[in-house]
């Protein structure tokens, strides 16, 4: 059986973490427009949302890293 790490599926994975990013950061540029600011949980969902933005592009690079290394995890 083949691994689930190899580069391909590494390249994948950086790109899906890259999409939910945009996506994460998305929301907290349009959410205030649409709903405003006027409450404390409206304000943690957007911190929220910019924590977990930075988490996933953190985590595409990483991939990313590991596809430019030219590493075979199998």
């Amino acid at each position: 059986m083949e691994s689930f790490f190899t580069k391909s599926w590494l390249r994948v994975l950086s790109g899906l973490f890259t999409n939910l990013a945009a996506g994460s950061f998305a929301l907290v540029v349009i959410t205030p427009n649409f709903i405003g600011i006027d409450n404390f949980t409206t304000l943690l969902t957007l911190t929220s949302d910019i924590v977990l933005g930075i988490v996933f592009i953190t985590i595409a690079e990483r991939l990313d890293k590991g596809v430019s290394y030219e590493r075979d995890f199998s």
